[in-house]
């Protein structure tokens, strides 16, 4: 009996040994279908709950209402970098895509293919996995695209669109898996990403080979990214058409109004196939509105491409009552997009512990479910050599302070069409005379004015504060990993439009170039 007794913890070393790394001992609980849902370029003042509510967002709200909503969840302040953060969860300066410039059709740009990715990941802990719209990460290689990264199905564009009909851009761009889909042309992009979205998981769940199998399904709508392109019933059948503003805000209120619809969709297929308990929706934004456009990000201020708030913080909205335990209507954590792929990974019944320690991102989802601060203090909005400038942050149980840098440029300030009319501090644009460091508290001046009667200047009342954060950015410049030189691709490639029936294809980067 007593040799029984000593084996015993050998056993169940053993046992512990050959359980393999992505699962446990004992059957994984149950796991969440995961739909994360990204508009491109959506203003903080775009939703119906805004401080200058315009835009009509029922279905958000809904899920708003019924779930949580992230207050300080911060993004990459353009579309590549934003996307390569959520993908990878490292910080795209770290990766070589920090940089001003986002990948094009006509380069041969595409994120490090020795990078794991998120679907990837998922795919581990058995999840199937799909998405729809855009990508945005590269085409180049065949090893660039979403099937080869992890997706089991693709539907979408390789990059943005330059008609939201006819998805041509001196090209066509939109494909099922890894080849043009011409069948899309004249359809309206939003509603093909989801009426995909709502096909995908419809026939998931009713094919008994899958429907038992948990899916991770991102849903990354073009809108309301310019060209401003929507169908009229979007503006003249809802409130938008009561905007007293111009058309570009009528219109970026319509393609507002037309991815809430889809989210309304959506959400409606789940309830049918009665997977909507078991699902972990997530809506966010790859960056702040472009104030050019029709966007608001107001009261925040700046916009898209700048480092200030109205660039870099999303609207997110996290919805799943059966998961999301006693999580806040409204959560307060400290939160970046590279926490997303740690924290679905966890969310998914992952051990975020396994994850590379190279991770920038680290998971919230137990803080979240607890309503409790998360473990992150310092945060980089980002480091960027060729634009020169830098944003950090610093938060903790005494201090919430930021740091701006811009050498000799021109400094961004309040700007857009939700704005009121009577701006009281309309700073739109004024030269920096040097190099431009500038601290705010964040605690006490969270829309970023700049100092003066009634606005101290954060720096002289906390000098070391300043010093620390401008010693921790000087130590992050030397960790930046500048991108690699990227060549036109020659009319020649295989993937060019006039050698692939008028589409834009993958493979430039397969093939030697003469």
């Amino acid at each position: 009996m007593m040799r029984v007794a000593m084996l015993l913890p050998c056993i169940s070393m053993l046992l512990l040994l050959l359980t393999p790394l992505g699962e446990s001992a004992k059957k994984r609980k149950k796991q969440p279908n995961i739909i994360y849902v990204l508009a491109d370029d959506m203003g903080w003042g775009d939703v119906s709950w805004a401080d200058l509510p315009e835009i009509p967002t029922p279905n958000l709200l809904k899920l708003k209402q019924e779930g949580t909503e992230m207050m300080q969840f911060y993004a990459q302040s353009k579309c590549t970098p934003s996307r390569a953060a959520l993908m990878t969860g490292r910080y795209p300066y770290t990766i070589g895509a920090g940089s001003k410039e986002v990948y094009t059709r006509n380069r041969n740009n595409s994120l490090d293919q020795s990078l794991k990715l998120l679907p990837e990941y998922l795919k581990d802990l058995g999840y199937a996995t799909h998405m729809a719209g855009k990508w945005h990460l590269g085409f180049c290689s065949k090893k660039d695209i979403p099937t080869e990264r992890g997706f089991d199905t693709f539907f979408g564009s390789w990059t943005n669109t330059k008609d939201y009909f006819h998805h041509d851009a001196r090209g066509y761009d939109w494909n099922l898996n890894d080849k043009p889909y011409f069948a899309a042309n004249g359809t309206y992009n939003t509603h093909l990403i989801t009426n995909y979205t709502q096909h995908i998981l419809t026939q998931h769940f009713k094919d008994k080979a899958t429907k038992k199998k948990p899916v991770f399904f991102y849903v990354s709508y073009l809108a309301p990214h310019t060209p401003l392109m929507v169908p009229r019933q979007y503006i003249d059948n809802t409130d938008c058409k009561k905007l007293k503003k111009s058309e570009d805000r009528k219109t970026c209120c319509g393609m507002v109004n037309a991815i809430d619809e889809g989210i309304g969709n959506i959400t409606a297929t789940l309830k049918e196939l009665g997977k909507l308990n078991d699902t972990l929706i997530i809506f966010t934004s790859d960056n702040g509105g472009a104030d050019v456009s029709g966007a608001s990000n107001w009261p925040l201020r700046g916009s898209k491409q700048t480092q200030y708030e109205g660039g870099t913080r999303a609207r997110t909205v996290f919805y799943g009552p059966k998961f999301l335990g006693n999580a806040p209507k409204e959560y307060t954590g400290l939160t970046h997009v590279t926490d997303v792929l740690p924290t679905l990974y966890q969310a998914a019944r992952g051990n975020p512990k396994r994850l590379p320690a190279e991770l920038d991102g680290m998971s919230f989802w137990n803080k979240l479910k607890r309503d409790r601060p998360t473990d992150r203090h310092w945060m980089v909005y980002n480091i960027d050599s060729e634009m020169d400038l830098a944003a950090i942050r610093l938060k903790n149980r005494t201090h919430d302070f930021k740091l701006v840098y811009w050498k000799k440029d021109r400094v961004s300030g309040w700007t857009g069409e939700g704005d009121p009319e009577e701006l009281k501090y309309r700073q739109f644009r004024y030269d920096a005379p040097a190099d431009y460091y500038r601290l705010f508290n964040m605690a006490t001046n969270p829309t970023e004015l700049e100092p003066n009667a009634t606005i101290p200047d954060a720096a002289l009342h906390f000098p070391e504060v300043k010093q620390e954060m401008k010693d921790k950015m000087k130590e992050l410049w030397l960790a930046e990993v500048m991108r690699p030189y990227w060549a036109d691709i020659p009319d020649s490639g295989p993937g060019r439009p006039k050698n692939n029936n008028g589409a834009f294809g993958t493979g430039d980067c397969d093939v030697d170039w003469v």
